[in-house]
């Protein structure tokens, strides 16, 4: 079952808090006053079982996915591949946008990354060849299909952002190439 109920559950934002780093989430109250039909959080269920949620922006052709997590107790039981395949459907003839932190085998947390950037392309998502650094991260851009231009994700995140994305630079494959 998927809903987008307009009410939200105090478990979303627990799993919310639990299942990124402080330093890439938006204050909760913040992301929840901020959903529309253009930012809608996606929610999972299987019968009453909260699974978890997609954050999504929606801009153009193409679907960015801020946030997506699974509850951790239900993680590697297929329910994040289930939750794809269902935003294929829900968000068809988009290009689905999914950001991960670049791989570098420096960062403490280097096996998760790998680990998020190898269950994307098992689901069929492709490098785009797009990066982006914004408050002191460095992401990768994933995509379901199609390609993307670092330009056209300038457009999309200054929409979602507006002056929060002002100090955000984003190149093609090679970061000396910075836009």
């Amino acid at each position: 079952m998927i809903t987008d109920r307009k009410e939200t559950d105090p478990a979303w934002q627990k799993l919310y808090e639990r299942s990124f780093p402080a330093s890439e989430q938006i204050p909760w109250p913040v992301l929840a006053s901020k959903r529309s039909d253009s930012l809608p959080i996606i929610v999972f269920y299987d019968d009453s079982l909260f699974i978890g949620f997609a954050f999504t922006f929606l801009y153009r052709d193409m679907a960015y996915l801020e946030y997506l997590t699974v509850d951790e107790r239900l993680r590697e039981q297929g329910y994040g591949s289930s939750m794809l395949q269902m935003l294929e459907e829900i968000l068809a003839g988009r290009r689905i946008i999914a950001d991960i932190e670049m791989l570098n085998e420096a960062a403490d947390n280097y096996t998760e990354r790998k680990r998020r950037r190898d269950f994307y392309l098992r689901q069929g998502f492709v490098p785009s060849g797009v990066f982006y650094h914004i408050y002191g991260v460095d992401y990768e851009l994933l995509l379901s299909h199609g390609s993307l231009a670092p330009k056209e994700f300038g457009g999309l995140l200054t929409a979602d952002w507006g002056t929060y994305a002002k100090d955000a630079s984003i190149w093609r494959d090679d970061p000396e190439t910075a836009q």
